[in-house]
């Protein structure tokens, strides 16, 4: 598809000749499910930092909005999946997911689903629950931006000569790599992550209390996940510890642990997975077979047939930078005749005998390489 502007030009066009209408009412959008993705709404401006994962409040209920204003049937996510393989779909079906579990969500997103009463799905990590504290990757990440200075002296942190250019994305991004290597080679676990982050935040002369208070890129405890659940939150499985390694009794275990936390707090078990960071393979799908995982989602966007292999469930994650026709484009179902960009390669199951085929390490590694969100 063409690269915006030109790409809201040419939609907007399609719109104002009634094709975003039509599609609405054909056979073909109605025999299909969209499944919208978000990772967070901002609680300060985490959109103005990331807004390739976060949306403003008013971005998201200005969404809501247009979703009720479209005639769109918003379903929770065991019926629409189960509509969508008996052929029972309402007209103008989607339905809303929410992955890692962020404490945005009870704040800001559950009151708005309440006000437009709204079913969704929080596919939920719940080792960073269980933790209580803020996660290391992006609140170290949000810190170096927020400080935004260049000439920053590293070496007080680091032990050895640094010096960090904060003004730009290219240097944050070079300083977060620095940060997180540190971090890594030493083992850090979450208690000394926790300090390692209260020691970055006097570095870059950025109060975190405030940001805590807020409860940024924290998690929901336990008990506002058995609270929600109550409610009609459905949460659903994102692995125990925002990852997929290739070992099947690592990944399997992934599985256990996550609903080991989880199903006690939703009262019932938990069979539909968000892979974390998008990251999937062919090599998952009989292990999440064996696992009895019924569904998975991806962040590969597009809608969902019958056709679908229920374990390869493509999503549109909507993020601040989609515009609003954009935005309605996915909802009509005509966005997903065009090209997309690929959020999240997947992982390909590595030839046998070749380094990292059954390499566990490796593939922690090939997948943390690529997912440093959480």
């Amino acid at each position: 598809m063409a690269s915006f502007p030109l790409k809201g030009v040419v939609l907007g066009a399609l719109e104002a000749v009634g094709l975003f209408g039509l599609f609405q009412r054909l056979a073909w959008r109605n025999q299909r499910l969209l499944i919208l993705g978000y990772h967070g709404v901002a609680l300060l401006d985490e959109h103005r930092w990331e807004p390739g994962l976060y949306q403003s409040p008013a971005t998201f209920e200005a969404r809501l909005q247009e979703i009720l204003r479209g005639g769109y049937q918003v379903l929770p996510l065991s019926e629409a999946i189960g509509r969508l393989y008996d052929g029972s779909l309402p007209p103008r079906s989607l339905v809303l997911t929410f992955d890692d579990g962020f404490a945005d969500f009870a704040e800001i997103v559950h009151p708005m689903l309440q006000r437009y009463r709204l079913p969704a799905t929080v596919y939920i990590t719940t080792c960073y629950c269980e933790a209580g504290g803020p996660v290391f990757n992006p609140f170290s990440r949000y810190l170096l931006w927020k400080c935004g200075r260049d000439g920053v002296d590293a070496a007080p942190l680091l032990g050895r000569p640094e010096r960090w250019n904060l003004t730009t994305l290219e240097g944050q991004a070079g300083a977060f790599r620095s940060l997180h290597r540190w971090a890594k080679d030493r083992g850090l676990c979450p208690r000394k992550k926790d300090q390692l982050l209260d020691q970055l935040g006097l570095l870059l002369g950025v109060d975190l209390e405030p940001l805590r208070a807020r409860r940024m890129f924290h998690l929901m405890r336990p008990a506002e996940v058995a609270e929600l659940s109550r409610a009609g939150i459905d949460f659903q499985l994102h692995t125990h510890r925002h990852r997929t390694p290739m070992d099947q009794a690592l990944f399997l275990r992934e599985i256990a642990d996550n609903r080991t936390v989880l199903e006690p707090l939703r009262g019932s078990p938990a069979t539909h997975l968000a892979y974390p960071s998008g990251v999937h393979s062919e090599v998952f799908l009989p292990w999440l077979r064996e696992a009895g995982v019924s569904s998975a989602t991806t962040v590969e966007s597009g809608i969902a047939s019958r056709a679908t292999d229920p374990l390869l469930l493509p999503r549109m994650v909507d993020t601040d930078t989609l515009s609003p026709v954009e935005f309605r484009a996915w909802l009509c179902g005509i966005r997903s005749l065009f090209p997309t960009r690929v959020r999240q390669a997947p992982l390909r199951p590595p030839p046998p005998g070749s380094p990292g085929s059954a390499d566990p390490a490796t593939a922690a590694s090939r997948h943390e390489e690529s997912a440093t969100r959480l």
